[in-house]
């Protein structure tokens, strides 16, 4: 017997969401669920992630189907009051969509801000009278990272689905969600080894790493030397991601003398609006959009990574570099103190502190400090300790089929 049920989420794209999704949903499909999902008009789908849907709706789209026709205008006119009229048109699309399909279970990942507004949407669809028949039979199911911690009065709306899941135990603890389902290691993540099942050289790494300037990094260094020893933020720019904290302390790095020239490589760029020293822009790498065998290769030419930002959900980044061996260098906080805590990684203090989300809610975050970030990577850079095994084995125990029969679980238990 199959189940149906609409993915509402990022896929295709670069992000964390989109990431999970391409683990996840090919186990559901293996386990007999029929998969629908809604992408942005002008999306293009790889044919891999295509299959695994019954159908894809675009978004905005007329609401045409089984013998629902839903006017904009008609619909559209009890709901305008607090949120974006045509985001809350895909919302009625999608449940359309549902209810003509007869998909009993509407799984929503993604960020706690989105969530929170998609959460406000359907109780202004429930308490709308020419609407609110599109909830009917519907399970609601939200599965949220949380890269800060909410107040009790922040999270009421989350509340109001029939399940809650997040990323992370401790959370489950503090507040009433229903589970946690974490991330794993993504297979394609690894130690490049060759055919035979020899660990490629540093020389061989270095070699093939700097053929490939032109083609996904560049620096004003002319070529990376084998001697090198490289810092990776590999963290998308954002506010949240404070790689400002990172520069400084890898600044602060080379006031120290050292047997290695030290670089830093972030991927996913920074605020060009920092102002930044010469010496430590000579010494810069940067890289952006890259394919996945290319982002490996960074990450196993990579000898340490950093993550200075005031919350992760996930820390998805982190666990990926930690699979090739590269000691992590994290805030004690949230996802990264959950993965990289009980000495698995290097935990730098984190100040916590009130601020107001998207949602203009009261959270609170926890800000790297800089000082404990400066004295970390120092510490990581110095070492000659580190045994890298104890994390690589704790971090490969959580598969994403584990994560999707976790997942499995909590659904069939609704």
């Amino acid at each position: 017997m199959s189940t149906k049920l609409f993915w509402f989420s990022k896929i295709g794209t670069r992000d964390s969401f989109s990431r999970i999704a391409e683990a996840i949903l090919p186990i559901l499909k293996k386990r007999n669920f029929q998969l629908y999902t809604i992408v942005p008009p002008t999306l293009e789908l790889s044919s891999e992630n295509e299959k695994l849907f019954t159908n894809i709706l675009r978004m905005g789209q007329n609401i045409d189907e089984g013998g629902l026709k839903l006017d904009e205008k008609e619909f559209m006119a009890p709901l305008k009051e607090n949120l974006g009229s045509k985001m809350k048109y895909i919302v009625l699309q999608v449940l359309a969509h549902c209810q003509a399909q007869g998909i009993d279970t509407l799984l929503i990942t993604m960020g706690v801000y989105e969530a929170d507004w998609f959460m406000e949407t359907i109780e202004s669809i429930r308490k709308t009278e020419t609407a609110n028949y599109l909830l009917n039979n519907i399970k609601v199911v939200l599965y949220v990272p949380f890269d800060y911690i909410p107040s009790q009065e922040a999270i009421k709306d989350l509340l109001k689905a029939d399940v809650v899941i997040t990323t992370v135990p401790y959370l489950v603890d503090i507040f009433p969600f229903d589970d946690w389902v974490g991330h794993a290691n993504d297979q394609r993540f690894k130690k490049l080894e060759d055919r035979e099942g020899v660990v490629w050289t540093r020389e061989r790494l270095i070699r093939l790493i700097n053929s490939m300037k032109e083609r996904f990094w560049k620096s004003e260094i002319k070529k990376i030397e084998e001697g090198d020893l490289i810092i990776l933020n590999a963290n998308l720019f954002g506010e949240r991601k404070r790689i400002d904290i990172t520069i400084k302390a890898f600044e602060n790095a080379l006031d120290h003398e050292h047997d290695k020239r030290l670089l830093l490589w972030l991927h996913g760029g920074y605020d060009e609006s920092l102002e930044i020293s010469d010496r430590v822009r000579k010494r810069l790498i940067i890289s952006n959009k890259v394919l996945t065998s290319e982002l490996n290769l960074i990450y196993n030419v990579a000898q340490i990574g950093i993550n200075t930002s005031w919350g992760e959900g996930w820390s998805l980044t982190n666990c990926e570099h930690a699979i090739t061996g590269a000691i992590q260098v994290v805030p004690d906080w949230l996802a990264c103190k959950f993965h990289f805590g009980e000495n698995r990684g290097l935990l730098i203090k984190v100040d916590e502190t009130e601020s107001v989300n998207e949602a203009q809610a009261k959270v609170i975050i926890g800000v790297p400090n800089q000082l404990s970030a400066n004295l970390k990577l120092l510490e990581a850079i110095v070492s000659r300790e580190w045994d890298p095994e104890p994390t690589i084995k704790y971090i490969n125990q959580y598969t994403w089929e584990s994560a999707a029969e976790k997942l499995i679980r909590v659904l069939k238990e609704i």
